[in-house]
């Protein structure tokens, strides 16, 4: 198993001073240069870190990304949040067929959507920002709460779900149009109301395809850390790939420590290997870690990154 083999590598004992003597190996480990690696790893409630590679350097985050979208929306949103599809009526419905137009005002679009259930359309789809001007309410739709929505959104690293989730923080919505300007402001905001300093942490469009989307490791785990005692702290972590159990996570640190105790989102790209979560320690800690490297053979790191996870894991 990958992560066994990359471990293999790893100290067998690990005496606390040789902790972060380890850790700090994981470029080396890797086959990389050392700025391409970022590692940050603390144990919740202490000050200092168990290891610090680059903490203060932005890289990509990838798919690490979604975790601040996560966060943001459970702290600007709410955990009753949920997103509502309007079907209204522009013409006249007899016999349980409509003459004249349907209007789904929906965060998809909706032949795409439709498709992607495995319907088929006939007529014509026309997408446009504004509907008719008196148009006759058909019914409303209401998707899950926010918790369930973000299981979808992390355990499988859903990126339309996670961009929509962003846009949904623009002041006003769903009375006014989303828009990704705004929607960045108020994140921008959020980021300022806890305690991050611009250029922390850069978030684009949410879902960590753009490469825009940065952060520097220290203070991605700040973050992660604020929320451990956030009251939907809970609801983060149960959205989280479970390591060697489901979502993106399942298939790896199967058989070790970490098996069923670190909740890690994942995020690649083609030169970007990214893990951010919890990990809950033998010893009873829960670790905050952030390990985020950027080089065109990133691919290279990640048996060398779970290796670290297991580390933790075992011995923090």
């Amino acid at each position: 198993m990958a992560a066994l083999a990359a471990g293999a590598c790893w100290p067998s004992t690990a005496p606390a001073a040789a902790l972060d003597e380890a850790l700090n190996k994981l470029p080396e480990r890797c086959g990389l240069p050392s700025h391409s690696v970022g590692l940050y790893a603390r144990v919740v409630g202490q000050a200092q870190p168990l290891v610090a590679i680059n903490a203060e350097q932005p890289f990509q985050m990838a798919s690490t990304a979604k975790l601040v979208t996560s966060m943001a929306a459970l702290d600007v949103l709410g955990p009753e949040f949920r997103w509502r599809t309007a079907a209204y009526l522009d013409g006249e419905l007899r016999d349980g067929t409509l003459w004249g137009d349907l209007w789904l005002v929906a965060r998809l679009a909706v032949a795409q959507a439709w498709a992607r259930v495995g319907g088929r359309l006939t007529g014509a789809v026309v997408e446009q920002a504004v509907g008719p001007r008196a148009p006759q309410l058909f019914a409303v739709h209401q998707s899950e709460r926010l918790p369930a929505l973000l299981r979808e959104i992390n355990k499988t690293s859903d990126n339309l779900a996670a961009r929509h989730l962003m846009l949904a923080m623009s002041p006003g919505f769903p009375k006014q149009a989303a828009t990704l300007p705004a929607a960045q402001r108020r994140m921008q905001q959020w980021l300022a109301q806890q305690g991050l300093a611009r250029g922390d942490i850069e978030v684009d469009s949410g879902s960590g395809l753009s490469r825009q989307e940065r952060a520097k490791p220290r203070a991605l785990a700040a973050l992660l850390e604020r929320f451990a005692y956030h009251p939907q702290g809970m609801a983060l972590l149960s959205s989280l790939p479970l390591a060697g159990v489901d979502g993106t996570m399942q298939h790896r640190l199967r058989g070790g420590a970490a098996q069923g105790q670190a909740y890690l989102k994942t995020g690649t790209l083609m030169d970007t290997r990214a893990l951010a979560g919890y990990i809950k320690t033998r010893s009873g800690h829960v670790v905050v870690v952030t390990a985020l490297i950027n080089h065109p053979q990133a691919d290279r790191a990640t048996g060398q990154m779970d290796g670290c996870i297991e580390w933790l894991a075992r011995y923090a």
